[in-house]
């Protein structure tokens, strides 16, 4: 029995839901979201690997939701080969809205995010109000929400370690503040932090993913491998650059 590629991340991992002429999501007899026609990084590494993939990416989402679905599929998946998790940025906050998108991305050093200029009018009218209490009530802070994510990056590593799992982690993408002093405060925080220190640079590829220290996220790596000048998501050869770095690193940690 082949053992399983287990991996989680954004749309970077997921691919895109692509919709019809009528802005309506395209799904497939089963039931699921329709990806890209070309594979994605997971099938591709899991090829390499000769592993049964499992992605449980899901696009647009935040890395809360990227470390519940990991710890809760690797409690009870049996065979694991390896897991891999590839982060998102820690600007996207995971909610429990049913029946619709349960993150939002909200920065307080920068208020023309999505939610404001992407979204159709029907679903900023359902989901501005949330955002704009947050930030009128000085509920959100850069800082602290990215804190938040080195904490999942090290919990996870711990999760994996103490079961005897195979694991590998990244960053997609940086995101965060558009503000460059909310960046430089992260990064002289992030130095000063306990866990920064604990995090095992062999097992998470381009650690401390800030270039100016360097480190380096799996966006930096795909350089100009878009779907198109509008779409800054990874094309065919994008994802085949991402799965060529996380077979070089399982390789060398694992073979």
């Amino acid at each position: 029995m082949r053992k399983k590629l287990v991996a989680s991340g954004d749309s970077f991992t997921a691919g895109l839901t692509p919709k019809d002429k009528n802005g309506k999501m395209i799904i497939d007899i089963g039931g699921k979201s329709i990806n890209p026609s070309f594979p994605l990084w997971p099938e591709l590494l899991g090829e390499m690997l000769n592993m049964d993939v499992i992605n449980l990416g899901l696009s647009g989402t935040g890395n809360e939701y990227i470390y519940n679905s990991l710890i809760d599929n690797l409690s009870t998946i049996d065979n694991i080969g390896l897991t891999v998790s590839c982060w998102s940025s820690h600007d996207r906050w995971d909610f429990n809205f049913p029946q619709a998108c349960k993150t939002l991305r909200i920065d307080p050093n920068n208020f023309e995010h999505w939610l404001y200029t992407g979204w159709p009018e029907r679903v900023k009218s359902k989901y501005k109000p949330v955002v704009d209490s947050m930030l009128e009530k000085n509920m959100v802070s850069s800082e602290y929400n990215f804190f938040k994510s080195l904490r999942w990056y090290h919990a996870y590593q711990n999760f994996c370690e103490v079961n005897n799992i195979s694991y590998l982690q990244c960053s997609a993408i940086l995101g965060g503040s558009g503000s460059a002093n909310v960046k430089n405060n992260v990064k002289s925080m992030m130095l000063d932090h306990p866990i920064f220190y604990q995090i095992k640079e062999d097992n998470f590829i381009g650690w401390p993913i800030f270039n100016s220290l360097g480190g380096f996220n799996m966006d930096d790596k795909i350089g100009d491998n878009r779907v198109s000048e509008e779409d800054y998501h990874p094309n065919a050869k994008g994802h085949k650059i991402m799965a060529d770095i996380l077979y070089k690193h399982y390789k060398r940690n694992y073979d």
